[in-house]
Parts: C-alpha cells; structure tokens; sequence
C-alpha cells in the first residue's frame, strides 16, 4: 500500500514532482483555444502587462497575478503604461451619480423617449449649459445643477451664454451685432 506523501513531509524532490504535476495540468488546460493562459518571466513572476490571446484585450496585474483596476484596454488601443502607478479612482460628483440615475430604457430594454439626462464634463461637474434632447430646450444650471432662472431657451433660438445668465439674450445679441459690426442686426424685444 503507497502513502501519501503530506507536503509538511515531502523532500524537495517529492515537492518540486507535485509542483511540476500542477503545471502540467494547468498547461494542458491552457492549450484550449479561447481560454487565457498568464504570461510569466524567466523566473516565474508574472509580466506586468497581460494579454488574452483569443480576445486582443490586456491589462495590468499585479505581484500576484491580479489585475489593477482601470488598465484593461480592448483590442487594437494602446496599452496602459503598466510601470506607472494607478491613479485612485475618484468618487462619482452629483452630476454622475444624477446622469447615471436617470433611467433611459424601459424594463424590456427599449429607449424611453422624452428623458432629460444631465450631461457632466470630464471632471463630473454640471456642463454650464444643459439642452434636453427630445424637446430641444436649453438653460443654464449653477454648480449643483440646478436651472438658473431667466435662461431657458426653446429651440432654434440662440441659446443664453451662461457666462453672463443674468443678462437677456437680446442685450447679449446685440453686443454681438455691435461686436463684428454686423449688418441687419436689429433690436429685438
């Protein structure tokens, strides 16, 4: 009768045989078409840059083979530089967590018309100028989103420059018309 030899008791030839025997299996799995095998360095440390062969995508992973949140890139876009330290994601602003709420399909995953959906910079601030899409109406919102009152425009008009809201868009017009000296500019009341 053969025993089992415990780990806890195993020389280092009987563990590097089990070792071994491990890597065997995994490699046999790996050698199927569509499923992702680690790409190690010469002294069995992961690359720090991994890539799926049957999908095109890589990403960055850690010392122990784990990926970083935020460098998975999609085939054929340049790869994250992996060296550099990942950036901490920021928390979401109250105009992401407010476009993000808004719901744009119905529950069988078609558009709901009419929707208005914030639209936020690339830093998550409200854009000074919001326009709803289905209705063509735009206005400008402070820094908590809210409508600022006076500027809200129906469509095809010019819209309010939501540097200057407080004034009407026919002064701001006419500082145009005066500005380029433009021909056929007339008071609009």
């Amino acid at each position: 009768m053969q025993e089992k030899t415990s780990i806890l008791t195993a020389t280092s030839a009987q563990v590097e045989f089990i070792i071994n025997k491990e890597k065997t299996k995994i490699l046999r799995i790996n050698s199927n078409i569509g499923v992702y095998k680690p790409q190690c360095d010469a002294e069995g440390q992961y690359l720090p840059q991994q890539c799926h062969g049957s999908t095109g995508y890589c990403w960055c992973v850690d010392s122990r083979g784990e990926e970083r949140a935020g460098t998975r890139t999609p085939p054929g876009a340049p790869p994250v530089d992996c060296d550099r330290p990942v950036q901490p994601e920021r928390a979401k602003t109250h105009c992401e967590h407010h476009r993000d709420s808004v719901k744009t399909t119905s529950a069988d995953g078609y558009p709901i018309t009419g929707v208005y959906k914030p639209q936020c910079d690339a830093e998550g601030q409200y854009l000074p100028q919001q326009c709803h899409g289905s209705t063509g109406y735009c206005w400008c919102v402070d820094s908590r989103g809210e409508e600022r009152a006076g500027t809200r425009t129906p469509p095809g008009a010019p819209p309010v420059d939501c540097d200057r809201p407080g004034e009407t868009v026919s002064l701001q017009r006419e500082d145009v018309c005066n500005q380029f000296h433009l021909f056929g500019c007339l008071s609009v009341c």
